[in-house]
Parts: C-alpha cells; structure tokens; sequence
C-alpha cells in the first residue's frame, strides 16, 4: 500500500520528525499554517542574517504536481473556509474554483542525505487581508506519505483529474523560536519567479494568528526586508501571469526590419544596444524576479 502515515490534524507533524523538527512535540489538535512570503533582492544577505539568529536545517528540493479534480468527485463541504471568522476579507482558493478542487504530489530531496520523501496533500487555501492590508496565508492541510505514486496517479486520472501547475522549489531552512513558537523558514528559489523567503508558523484559532503574523514579521524585519516585499499572490498564479506575459510578449514582438539587401537590419558590430529595448529587457527581467 502506497499510504504509509497521515499527517493528524492538518500539518503539524507533516513535518520529518527527525533532524528538521529538533525535537518539537508531535502536535494532535487541529493546526493551520499562518504563512506569508516576501520577495528577496540579495539571497546571500538574507541566508547571513538568518544564520545569526536561526538553525540551519539543510538544503533540499521540492518537486510539485499539482491537479484539478472536479468537484462531484469530492463531499461539498470541501469548499468550506477553514475560518469562521466574519470580519476578515477571505479569498478561499478552492472556494473559487467552483467546478474542481486541487491536490498536490511533492516529491521532496534532501542533499545531504539524498533521501527522496513523496507526500500528497490536499489543502484549503485562504488569503486573509488584516487591518493594516497585509494578506496572510492561512492553509488547513490534509496530507499523507507514500511509498510510490502510481496509484494515486491512476486514480486522479480515472477521477477525471488533470495536470494544472509544476512547480520546483531549490531551497535552504532554517527553525526559529518565536513569541508564537517555531517558526519553519525557506529562503527558496523559484523559476522563473526568482528568490523569496516564506515563513510558516502553526497556529490554532485567531488570537495566535495574530501572534503568528508578529512572529514572521518580525523575522522579516531582522532580515532586512520590508513589508512592501510581501507577495500575496499564490505561487502558481504568478507562475500563470509570467506564462501569459511571455506568450503575450511573444505575440506582439514586430518583425526585425528588411535592408535593400533582403537582408535583416542589424546594429553595426560593437554598437551599444537600443536603449529602451534594454530598459525594456530590464524591466521584464525584474518583474520575471519579483514575480
């Protein structure tokens, strides 16, 4: 059987138990990440702060597979928010997608030992805007491990699911303590979005929510970056905008101008390049980064 554990109570011990956990109790009750991300100018200057106050934890790589199930296949109240609360501005983003749900299969390696981990999760997202217009994630996890995923495979398939997102995280984590508890730190890189630091930290009802946010804000803010960096939009969704602005870019490019010669009209050898094309490249360049 392909199901080897499931994570008790969303994502508190999805976590390896081993060295990555440092010997942090394995939590029962129903937990939710409380996760914000922020976009990186200079990674070496982040990892150095980090080091000065955080537990290096090692390097590794997520490969994701995420896909699209219709929502017959699944109870209704799947599309539930996780929240009760009323007086936040919610975007639940299987509540969106009326006709299909999303799941994930994440093949995860660690480099220092070379062990490959295979974990399928099934999580409801939420994007929560507080008072002073920071969105937080707040995610409400399901997950197990498996040994292989064919089965798993065969079944989304036979279920009338299909591929919608891949996506590849080069990562390096850390482990902080904070007011709110630990808190789980990726300075990541993710093509072709560039360089982000994501913190999560586990949380239980609103009040440590709130906690929570002030714990990753603060880590933020020790490492040098600003609020303004915060990146509220989901990975995959930025990954769709660079897509659609590559093909977009691709579709309106002019053809190059013809010489009397037939020939296509270049710059002379050594010229400087046009310079609003540069500051164009540049621009596209930042943005491709800074997703």
């Amino acid at each position: 059987m392909p199901v080897a554990s499931i994570a008790s109570g969303g994502t508190a011990n999805r976590r390896r138990s081993d060295a990555f956990v440092k010997g942090a109790p394995v939590l029962q009750c129903a937990m939710y990440e409380i996760e914000l991300k922020a976009h990186v100018e200079d990674r070496r200057a982040v990892a150095r702060a980090l080091d000065s106050f955080a537990d290096y934890a090692g390097a590794l790589i997520k490969h994701d597979i995420y896909y699209r199930l219709p929502l017959a296949c699944v109870p209704a109240d799947t599309e539930r928010s996780p929240s009760k609360r009323t007086d936040a501005k919610v975007r639940s983003e299987n509540a969106e997608k009326k006709t299909h749900v999303g799941c994930r299969i994440r093949k995860t390696v660690y480099e220092e030992t070379g062990e490959t981990k295979i974990t399928f999760t099934y999580k409801r997202k939420e994007l929560r805007k507080d008072a002073d217009g920071i969105a937080i994630e707040v995610n409400d996890e399901k997950e197990c491990t498996l040994s292989e995923t064919d089965a798993i495979e065969s079944f989304i398939k036979d279920a009338g699911g299909s591929i919608s997102h891949v996506k590849e995280k080069i990562i390096k984590e850390w482990y902080a303590e904070t007011e709110a508890g630990k808190a789980h730190i990726e300075l990541c890189t993710v093509p072709p979005l560039g360089d982000f630091l994501e913190i999560e930290v586990l949380a239980k009802d609103d009040a440590q929510t709130e906690s929570a946010k002030r714990a990753i804000l603060s880590i933020f803010k020790n490492c040098g970056i600003d609020e303004s960096a915060i990146e509220s939009r989901y990975y995959n969704d930025m990954i769709d905008e660079a897509n659609e602005r590559k093909t977009t870019d691709v579709g309106t490019r002019k053809p190059q101008a013809v010489s009397a010669s037939g020939g296509q009209k270049s710059r002379a050898a050594g010229a400087p390049p046009d310079k609003s094309q540069a500051a164009n490249d540049d621009k596209s360049q930042t943005v491709a980064h800074v997703g």
